[in-house]
C-alpha cells in the first residue's frame, strides 16, 4: 500500500529541497543539518533503519502544503529546471568528448568535425525551454504526453558516438526508454480515437 503523504513529502524534498520538506513535515528544529536530514529520511524511506510513520497531523500538513505548492506552480519551475539541467548536462558531455577527439590537442584533430559536433550539442535554446515549460504546464490535460515527447525529441538530437564510452550505456537506456514511452502514448491515443 502506498502512502500518498509520504510520496508527496518525497516529491517536495526532490523538487524544493530537504529544508522545505523538513519544515513541511513539522519536525523539531534542533540538531545539526545531518541530524535533520536523517530525521526526514526516516519519514520518507521505509527501508531506512529507524523508519517512522507520519502522524495524522503530519499527513494533513504535508498534503495541504503539497496542494498549495502545486496550485502556485512551484513544482513546474523545479521540474523544468531539472529537465533542462539533465539535457544540458548530456550535451555538455558530448561537447567535451568532441573536444577530446577533434580538438587541437585531441586524438584526431579536425576543426570542421569539431565545429559541427559543438553546434549539434549546444545547450537548449530559450525556444526549447519554452516548449518544455508548456509541456509541463499542460501535463494534467494530456497526462504528460507532451513532456515525454519533448524529452525524447531532445535526447534524440544528441549523437551517441559524441558521448564518452562510459556514459553511452546509460544514455542509450534513457533514450530507448523515452522512445518506448512515446510509442505507448501514440498507441494509447489511437485506442482512444
Amino acid at each position: 500500500m502506498t502512502d500518498q503523504a509520504r510520496q508527496r513529502l518525497k516529491e517536495i524534498r526532490t523538487l524544493r529541497g530537504w529544508r522545505e520538506a523538513y519544515k513541511v513535515a513539522g519536525l523539531t528544529d534542533e540538531g545539526s543539518d545531518a541530524t535533520k536530514r536523517r530525521r526526514l529520511s526516516r519519514l520518507i524511506n521505509r527501508e531506512t533503519s529507524g523508519a517512522k510513520e507520519l502522524s495524522p497531523a503530519q499527513k494533513t500538513k504535508v498534503n495541504r502544503a503539497y496542494r498549495y505548492r502545486k496550485k502556485k506552480g512551484l513544482f513546474i519551475d523545479a521540474r523544468v529546471q531539472r529537465e533542462v539541467k539533465l539535457i544540458n548536462k548530456t550535451r555538455k558531455e558530448a561537447r567535451q568528448q568532441a573536444n577530446r577527439i577533434f580538438g587541437a590537442k585531441g586524438i584526431s584533430p579536425d576543426q570542421r568535425k569539431l565545429e559541427r559536433r559543438l553546434r549539434q550539442n549546444q545547450d537548449l535554446t530559450d525556444e526549447d525551454i519554452r516548449r518544455i515549460r508548456e509541456a509541463f504546464e499542460n501535463a494534467e490535460n494530456d497526462s504528460g504526453r507532451a513532456i515525454r515527447q519533448e524529452y525524447a525529441s531532445q535526447l534524440s538530437k544528441v549523437k551517441l558516438t559524441a558521448l564518452p564510452p562510459a556514459q553511452r550505456k546509460d544514455f542509450k537506456r534513457r533514450l530507448k526508454k523515452s522512445q518506448r514511452a512515446v510509442e505507448r502514448d501514440e498507441a494509447q491515443q489511437k485506442l482512444e480515437v
